[in-house]
Parts: C-alpha cells; structure tokens; sequence
C-alpha cells in the first residue's frame, strides 16, 4: 500500500488483503509563529499554518480549513494561552461554513498559569463543509496564543470515509 488516500489501497486494491477499501483522510496543524493574537470580546481564527502531516489534502494552511470528504469525521483542538487576568475565559470554538458550530470547554481566569481550551466531536461532512478552529477570548486586552505543537493544536480525521486525494 503507498498511502492512504491516492495510493493503491484507494485506486486499485484492497489494504492488508482485506475485502473494502482502507479509508484514511486527516490532518493535525499547529501555530508555531505568525501573528497569533487572540482579540478580546471576539472570537479569533487560530492561525494554525504549520501542517505536521495533511493525508488526503484536505486541509488549507493558508486559510486553516479543512475541507474534508463526505463521511463520518472527528476532530480534536486546543488553544493554549498564558495567564488571563480580569475575570476573563476562554473556549476553543469550531466554525462550520462560516458560522458557529461547537463550542469546547470555558476555562476562567488565572493569574499565574496557563489556560486551555479543549474540543473533540464527530459530525457527518457533506464534502463541501468547511470547518475551522477559532477562540473566544471574553473581553478586555489581547492576548496572545501559545506558539507550540503541545499546546495550540488543530486535528479532524475521517471515519471510515473512502476518499479520493485532493487536487
């Protein structure tokens, strides 16, 4: 087999001698640099430009969109941010489409330790679907997201989606 989505476990054969096709489409993006601003009172997109690996291609760096097949998807976030202050929060948020989707855990205010926010779900893609990861950071000054794989991470795999590779 020469990969997941385009190889010959796709296009011409069965994986492991088995009788159906071996889906794989997936990706995991983090920040590592760039401008990485949360805005207060607003949720940010998480600039997620660094593709640790894209099977399939679905995942855009440029505008941090996956675009995934139709089928059965997963995801996995987190955003990572120094101290809050204030009696501010924060949640990790995915857009679907443009617009609100699922919101992930509300982490309050402290002064002396990092904060994170957490998501994980499953949605049913239509192979047209846009998801992306964003913040909200509840009010008062920007701050800034954590510039590291261990704590600023984006991931969306598919379940048992047979896909074709991205042009």
């Amino acid at each position: 087999m020469s990969g997941c989505c385009g190889g010959d476990a796709i296009s011409g054969g069965q994986a492991n001698g088995g009788d159906s096709p071996t889906p794989c489409c997936g990706f995991h993006a983090v920040i590592t640099s760039g401008d990485n601003e949360a805005v207060g009172g607003a949720d940010t997109i998480v600039p997620a430009g660094t593709e640790v690996f894209d099977e399939g291609g679905f995942y855009d760096s440029a505008t941090f969109t996956w675009t995934p097949p139709q089928g059965l998807v997963s995801f996995g976030a987190a955003v990572a941010m120094a101290s809050l202050g204030g009696g501010r929060f924060i949640r990790a948020v995915i857009f679907k489409n443009g617009s609100e989707f699922k919101r992930g855990s509300q982490v309050p205010e402290s002064a002396s330790s990092q904060r994170r926010s957490v998501i994980s779900f499953i949605d049913l893609a239509s192979g047209t679907d846009t998801y992306q990861l964003f913040i909200f950071l509840s009010a008062g000054a920007n701050i800034n997201m954590e510039n590291s794989s261990l704590g600023t991470y984006f991931s969306g795999a598919c379940v048992g989606v047979q896909c074709e590779a991205a042009s």
